[in-house]
């Protein structure tokens, strides 16, 4: 059985903390990353923007995946960014997931 993507994005809000539904959790989450905006599409491009992620949102969110060591099409980066948590960490000017791949 394949797990949703949208079960892994609540699994991952709920465990950093936010509440409410899914959507409230998903605007506060990119509030915290940078977003200012009320409204959650401007609030995805505010993010990103701030990420030095501009642009149309599946290709920037395509490319900061790509940033953070994720690889595959966007379903599959983006499952496995919330599946590792949805974590962005700041280092210095850029931004890490926190997960240790035991790799680097």
């Amino acid at each position: 059985m394949t797990i949703q993507t949208t079960d892994v994005r609540y699994t991952a809000l709920i465990a950093q903390g936010f509440t409410g539904h899914i959507n409230q959790m998903l605007l506060a989450w990119l509030q915290d990353s940078g977003a200012t905006s009320d409204q959650l599409t401007d609030a995805w491009l505010e993010m990103l923007a701030v990420l030095g992620f501009p642009g149309q949102r599946n290709t920037a969110w395509f490319d900061f995946l790509g940033s953070l060591g994720f690889s595959g099409a966007l379903p599959e980066r983006n499952n496995d960014f919330w599946d590792n948590g949805g974590i962005l960490v700041p280092v210095g000017n850029a931004f890490t997931t926190g997960f240790d791949d035991g790799f680097s």
